[in-house]
């Protein structure tokens, strides 16, 4: 993995302040699994936290120091069951398995090679209970996205922001490894207040998109059978309209 997911700690929370979508989703699938949960890639805690909410058992693992330190501190005044662990998904090392392990929010496509997902798959199959479930999301790479112009600069969104008149505008301007189906993104992101730009920055990362039957037989391949494909966080059948890929696997 080549992103550098420490320096997005600071502003993660920030510029995904309005990504709730899936947030019900994950609590839900909490309550249906009580049992031990295990999230990878939990960031600063945005799904974690609502999950331990619940009265959930919960792992929260991610590779940043960072993050998880951001993580920590907003939980140390809680009474919540959430324990965040500094480690790699590809080499995950805990004593215990669980009734529910979720990657969301595209976690798993930061995994830029084949050999690294399935080394990631084969990780989270020995530490999956026998009888539990394994929760990825995938973004769809449609042909809108994949037909965006080379280096041309796309507004995303303006993220209102608790205070007087204060937001932040992401704006991306992508290049696409088409052979190895890697997108390369530069994020450009503008701090406003008052209707004025006070602060610019820029964060790259790289995600590797990956198709529905590509998928399936990745998943199949590593030990998982699929249970549910769902087109969207309300539960609906995947068609070919759906934007996400939200994939239940259980162990074979």
């Amino acid at each position: 993995m080549t992103n550098d997911f420490d320096s997005w700690a600071e502003i993660y929370d920030l510029i995904h302040v309005d990504l709730t979508d899936d947030i019900k989703f994950y609590v839900e699938e909490a309550l249906f699994s009580n049992g031990d949960i295990l999230e990878i890639g939990c960031g600063t805690g945005r799904v974690a936290i609502p999950m331990a909410q619940t009265g959930a058992n919960v792992t929260a693992v991610d590779i940043s120091e960072a993050m998880l330190k951001t993580l920590s501190s907003k939980i140390s005044s809680k009474n919540i069951n959430l324990k965040p662990i500094k480690m790699d998904m590809r080499a995950l090392s805990l004593p215990n398995k669980f009734d529910l392990i979720i990657i969301p929010f595209h976690g798993f496509q930061s995994l830029l090679q084949y050999e690294d997902q399935s080394e990631c798959l084969e990780s989270l199959r020995n530490h999956l209970a026998r009888d539990g479930t394994l929760i990825i999301n995938l973004f769809v790479p449609d042909r809108n996205m994949l037909e965006q112009e080379q280096d041309k600069v796309y507004f995303i969104k303006n993220v209102l922001l608790p205070g007087a008149d204060r937001s932040i505008t992401l704006r991306h301007s992508s290049r696409f490894d088409i052979p190895n189906q890697i997108i390369n993104t530069k994020l450009f992101i503008d701090f406003s207040e008052g209707g004025r730009i006070i602060e610019s920055r820029i964060k790259d990362f790289s995600l590797r998109y990956i198709h529905r039957y590509e998928a399936e037989y990745l998943f199949k391949n590593s030990g998982f059978k699929l249970t549910n494909l769902f087109g969207d966080f309300e539960r609906n059948n995947f068609d070919p309209y759906s934007e996400e890929m939200i994939w239940e696997l259980t162990p074979n």
